[in-house]
Order: structure tokens, then C-alpha cells, then sequence
């Protein structure tokens, strides 16, 4: 059977979401949020969706690409979310897409290529793409664990944080009109998160691309303040439905050690519940002890392992 790679089009959205959601079964994700494009556009990161197309119309693979640039400007290009249909799982496609991946990134001048790959548990096809990725060169750069919490195993006791000054948890959406204040925790905290290091967005990127983001849910997100001032934060993205997902949870250097984190998040996601949500997923870094240790204790359980994998051209 002939195929074709190419970007993904406009009308390849609804047989790419199943693809993806089939793929990834905990992969927060909608056909709104497929479609929609940030309003400012990005000075750091070009992303692109690549399909494998067979003769016939139908999807055969998909890989996404992102494309980022450090603060001296060069380039470096990540394929992941790799989703194979299931009858393509051996027939070279995923070669395919990864090739055409790297073909783009080298001719934008990106000499570091990485590779996301999970479980088998975790991403339908994962140990396959993962064997590709090695085979082609790749080599184990950093490892990532996956949780997931069934919301109606999660604990009603109130986890308090070990402070005498009120605490206080307000919605992400309260700074609406100006969540400047949020992104500077959320670049702070981020900084301090171990893994590979990329150029953190600039503000009038983040507000485009982060904080507008059809995922982003600003009514679960939370600020926490300690007697008034913004301490931490906890975010998550959802589909609105059924699931969502920790994209950040982090509290700033002076206030960590209180238990704030852990007295965030569970607020957070009791709200969740009460909402109709019934499944939470996370991903921490092998090495973020800390946030490893708070997930556990809310009741998340590992599912798998994703890890990132790096080539030099």
C-alpha cells in the first residue's frame, strides 16, 4: 500500500484525534484544541503535525514535531506522540514519519534531534517507536514516570499545609485580565524542575499559547497565596468531560517544604471530582523526588515510563 507523509490538513483533524486518543488513551486532548492555533505566533517554537496517509484517503500515523530554539538561537527538534493505527504497527510507517521529521529539522539547521517514546502501557505501538528510536541512533537522554489517579479513589481528608499564615486558594481565573503574576511563578518554578533545559516562553507567548489554550483550565487552576501573597500555583489542562492533566505544579523557593504543593493539588482535584471529572494523569521527571512523593501520597499510581531520547547530527 502506497503512503504519503505529509502536515496534517484541516479535514485530517477528526481521524487524527481518534488516531492520537487510541494511541495515547490518557492523552488529554479535543478537537477544539487540535485546531486552534495561538494568536501570536511563536518566536522560539514552530510546531507541526506530520501524517502518514495510505492510497485510499485513510490516516496510517502521526507524529508531531516541535521545533525550539535556546536564547542563543539554535534550533533543536522533538518528535513525539507518535499514534499508529494499529494495523500499520509493522509496516514501516512510524520509520517513515520519523524520517520526515528529521529531514524538516536538519533543513531549519537543528543539529539536536530528540525522540519521546513511553510504555507499551502507556503509548500503543511505544516499545516499538522507542526500538526505532534507538535503531536510528538515539539514546536515552532523561526518563519520565506516568501516574494516574481514578478521582474516586482520592482521599476526602483535608491535607493542610504545615503554616501558621492563612492559605488561601484562588482560581487561575481571578487573574483573567492579568496574570502576569502567574507567569512569573510559573517561570520561576519551572526553572527549578530537573530535565533538559529550553528558553522559557516570553510573556506575550505564554499569554497566547499558554494561558489561552482551549485546554487550559483556569476554574481547576489554582494560585496559592500565603497571607496574600502568591506562593505557587497548580494547573491543569481537561477536556472538559471526563479527564484532565498536571501541566504544572510548582511553589516558589521560600515557601517549599510546607506541604503547599501537595495541599493544592488535592484541593484541586476534590473540586474536580465534584465537577464530574473521573481520571487525572501526570508525568514527573524520574528525578523530581519531591513531586513524586506528593503524587503518591494523593493516591496517583505508575503506569509507565516515558522516556526522551537524543541524537546529534
Amino acid at each position: 500500500m502506497a503512503l504519503t507523509i505529509r502536515a496534517m490538513a484541516e479535514n485530517d483533524v477528526p481521524s487524527a484525534l481518534r488516531l492520537i486518543c487510541s494511541a495515547h488513551p490518557r492523552q488529554v486532548l479535543t478537537e477544539e484544541a487540535m485546531r486552534w492555533s495561538p494568536g501570536t505566533p511563536s518566536r522560539s517554537e514552530t510546531r507541526t503535525n506530520l501524517v502518514a496517509v495510505s492510497d485510499d484517503g485513510t490516516l496510517a500515523g502521526l507524529l508531531r514535531c516541535l521545533l525550539t530554539r535556546d536564547d542563543g538561537g539554535t534550533p533543536q527538534g522533538l518528535s513525539y506522540l507518535a499514534s499508529i493505527a494499529p494495523e500499520h504497527l509493522d509496516s514501516g510507517v512510524a520509520a517513515l514519519l520519523l524520517e520526515a521529521a528529521e529531514r524538516n529539522f536538519v533543513s531549519r539547521g537543528a543539529r539536536t534531534l530528540l525522540v519521546g517514546a513511553a510504555d507499551e502501557a502507556v503509548q500503543t505501538g511505544g516499545d516499538r517507536f522507542r526500538q526505532l528510536a534507538v535503531e536510528s541512533g538515539y539514546v536515552l537522554e532523561e526518563s519520565h514516570q506516568i501516574l494516574e489517579l481514578e478521582l474516586a479513589r482520592l482521599s476526602r481528608d483535608p491535607a493542610p499545609p504545615r503554616l501558621a499564615e492563612p492559605v488561601e486558594l484562588r482560581p487561575l481565573s481571578s487573574y483573567r485580565n492579568d496574570p502576569r503574576r502567574i507567569y512569573e511563578i510559573d517561570r520561576l518554578t519551572t526553572a527549578d524542575e530537573p530535565g533538559l533545559r529550553l528558553e522559557f516562553t516570553p510573556y506575550e507567548e505564554w499569554l497566547s499559547g499558554t494561558w489561552h489554550h482551549p485546554l487550559a483550565d483556569l476554574e481547576l487552576s489554582a494560585v496559592v497565596l500565603v497571607s496574600g501573597a502568591p506562593a505557587g500555583i497548580v494547573c491543569f489542562t481537561s477536556d472538559g468531560q471526563t479527564r484532565l492533566e498536571s501541566s504544572m505544579t510548582g511553589t516558589l523557593r521560600r515557601y517549599r517544604g510546607f506541604g503547599l504543593a501537595r495541599h493544592a493539588k488535592h484541593s484541586a482535584l476534590l473540586r474536580a471530582a465534584e465537577l464530574g471529572f473521573t481520571h487525572a494523569c501526570t508525568s514527573n521527571h524520574a528525578d523530581n523526588a519531591p513531586m513524586l512523593s506528593v503524587n503518591r501520597r494523593l493516591g496517583y499510581e505508575a503506569v509507565g515510563s516515558e522516556g526522551v531520547y537524543v541524537k546529534q547530527m
